[in-house]
């Protein structure tokens, strides 16, 4: 075949597309590959070649979006397109002068997979307007547009049970109401009112805004401060009560990072990249097997944090703490990342799909803040983690609709290392761990519902996953 169009006379003209693109199968003989394309922008290219020349031959790479330049330059005016569908390839048919001449498969098969191919094929071209674009960036930045808290060192090497001692005038009067409140004899609730009050007078703290950060840190004079024995013995009291209050008011059982999201950040992911809804929906509802699991425990050697782990992440590979280094997510999605690699390398798409929504749901679950430390601190107060996710759920496709922020985003993160990436994105959530767990804490249903700084660091930490799980689909299936 001539490369600027001119195909040999003999050859069947298959299509005509509205789109200005002409569409040629890859053929192979009586086998089943992933099928691709070539196509010409001039519109005499309407042939069906018997064979595709070496620069379009293999498994065409997604490169710049859908197409990629072939590598051989007799080839130069044809772009080489990947329809993400495993089909079975139909012979060409051949035509001498005006009379057909080959034989016609018969069936409806033939019929039904040239309706497919001209679809799919249309339909990609018009994605080409919005397709996948790589993250231009080096650094992953936090976002000025909201106030982000950050609770100091001093705070939280207090006491275990510092959040009570993070608390500024409005925060102290919630916890005084929730005191007032609990099921004790009145002098108990006596004694814990005095107790908190003599203790916030004797370490107060201060808010410093630095841009939009607000540090929550000791006075000066109290930089190094370490509570005595007395002092947290009757502080933990005060901590116990007030979990079992909030786990009352708070109503939830488990922590799990809903369903909902682990499947709709794969499927759109899925389907962002051309492929079909049988393809994106294989991996959507593989997203979410992980929670059915039976739990992994933390290794012999970490003792210290099972049990705060097992109330919190229900499993240690569902997390990962960048400054402990502790967590197995990171493994995990590289594990099943590789593996979905390996069964698409070999046309597997089915139990490729499925392995890539079995990876996807580690990447996402670090994308959770709480899910990438305060192990210790959600161990004592399990109903803050619940909590969160169940803001999240209810606020998914209705209220603050943080599904959009996945759904519009068009942009990834390219991954080389799903472990490196699963890292960096937990890195980079953690940075909201202070705002999430603080507000959560100190803040009623009805007004972190309405929290402008919790919803945007949910938003930035959902966008971020969003791109990072773009790219893990295009690093499975390029």
């Amino acid at each position: 075949m001539d490369w600027s169009g001119n195909g040999p006379p003999d050859e069947l003209v298959v299509c005509e597309l509205s789109h200005y693109r002409n569409v040629f199968l890859w053929f192979g003989k009586n086998r089943q590959i992933a099928a691709g394309f070539i196509y010409s922008n001039n519109l005499k290219a309407r042939w069906v070649p018997r064979t595709v020349p070496i620069c379009v031959r293999g498994r065409p790479s997604l490169v710049h979006g859908w197409m990629m330049r072939p590598a051989s330059p007799e080839a130069k005016e044809l772009c080489a397109l990947q329809v993400l569908k495993r089909m079975s390839l139909l012979p060409p048919e051949k035509t001498g002068g005006n009379e057909m001449k080959s034989k016609r498969p018969t069936g409806v098969a033939p019929v039904l997979l040239v309706l497919l191919l001209f679809c799919t094929a249309v339909a990609s071209v018009a994605a080409e307007d919005q397709v996948p674009q790589p993250y231009e960036e080096n650094e992953r930045t936090l976002s000025s547009d909201f106030e982000i808290i950050q609770i100091s060192d001093e705070i939280k090497n207090s006491t275990p049970y510092w959040i009570l001692l993070a608390a500024d005038e409005p925060e102290q009067k919630t916890v005084l109401e929730w005191i007032s409140n609990l099921a004790v004899p009145k002098d108990e609730k006596e004694r814990m009112n005095s107790f908190m009050k003599d203790l916030w007078e004797k370490y107060p703290v201060s808010l410093e805004n630095e841009s939009n950060i607000i540090h929550i840190g000791f006075n000066s004079e109290n930089s190094h401060v370490k509570l005595t024995e007395e002092e947290n013995a009757m502080l933990e009291k005060v901590s116990l009560a007030i979990a079992e209050y909030q786990s009352v008011a708070y109503e939830s059982d488990s922590p799990k990072w809903h369903g909902g999201q682990h499947w709709d950040i794969i499927y759109l992911s899925v389907k962002k990249w051309g492929y079909s809804d049988e393809l994106a929906n294989i991996a959507k509802y593989a997203a979410d097997d992980p929670d059915l699991w039976p739990p992994i425990y933390p290794p012999t050697g970490w003792e210290q944090f099972d049990n705060f782990v097992r109330l919190v992440c229900h499993s240690w590979d569902h997390y990962y703490n960048p400054s402990l280094v502790t967590g197995w997510a990171p493994l995990r999605c590289a594990e099943f990342a590789d593996s979905a690699k390996t069964k698409i390398d070999q046309y597997n798409w089915n139990g490729g799909m499925n392995d890539l929504g079995w990876s996807s749901h580690f990447i996402t679950d670090v994308g959770n803040p709480l899910h990438t430390g305060k192990e210790i601190e959600q161990g004592l107060y399990p109903g803050v983690h619940y909590e969160y996710e169940d803001y999240v759920r209810s606020n998914w496709e209705t209220g603050h609709n943080f599904r959009d922020v996945v759904d519009d985003n068009w942009v990834y993160h390219t991954v080389y290392s799903p472990d490196l990436t699963t890292r960096l994105l937990a890195g980079f959530s953690k940075n909201y761990e202070d705002t999430i767990f603080w507000t959560m804490f100190y803040y009623e249903p009805e007004e972190y519902a309405a929290n402008q700084n919790l919803k945007a660091a949910t938003e930035a930490c959902l966008l971020s996953t969003a791109q990072d799980t773009l790219g893990l689909v295009k690093y499975v299936t390029d």
